[in-house]
């Protein structure tokens, strides 16, 4: 896979190049993963069992690893590269600025000081907001993960990490 491309967007006023990238990065993992960005800046962790991928950390009362999946051409050692990459940014940013780190953040903080930026920054990349970045990935995933014998909305369900199948379907079908 290529290197992720240094185009400098400015997707709000005052950005300079590493805000820009760690945005882009935080685009591209949302689409390969599925995972809200509040999950990818912060609390996100990717481990193998076997040829599985598993998620941890993710947010909205479901902590338990579930199976996740990553969409190609990235894989799981990818992934963590960016991870890293965009922490190390975010918190280099916030250093310089003498604003919190990400680890001294709660999800609600980092949703705050992140969400119109980002959106923002997928707008310029062709998406309408941070959650078409899910739902592309929940279309792609149903197609490329689906079990046999297994409804739409249960793999959408399943590789989202939601508990309930009914409203998953309907927020992403």
């Amino acid at each position: 896979m290529k290197k992720l491309e240094k185009r400098n967007y400015e997707v709000a006023r005052n950005q300079d190049e590493r805000q820009v990238r760690a945005y882009h990065i935080l685009a591209l993992l949302g689409l390969a993963t599925g995972r809200r960005f509040t999950e990818l800046i912060k609390t996100l962790k990717i481990s193998k069992r076997g040829d599985k991928v598993l998620f941890s950390g993710l947010l909205k009362g479901n902590d338990k690893a579930i199976e996740g999946h990553i969409i190609p051409p990235m894989t799981d050692s990818l992934v963590k590269k960016y991870l890293r990459e965009l922490r190390r940014l975010l918190n280099l940013i916030a250093k310089e600025k003498k604003q919190p780190t990400i680890e001294e953040l709660t999800e609600n903080q980092i949703n705050s000081r992140y969400s119109r930026v980002f959106n923002n920054a997928v707008k310029k990349m062709g998406f309408v907001n941070v959650k078409a970045l899910r739902h592309n990935y929940s279309i792609a995933g149903s197609q490329l993960f689906r079990k046999q014998n297994e409804t739409i909305e249960d793999t959408i369900t399943r590789i989202l990490g939601h508990r309930e199948v009914f409203p998953a379907s309907l927020n992403y079908a």
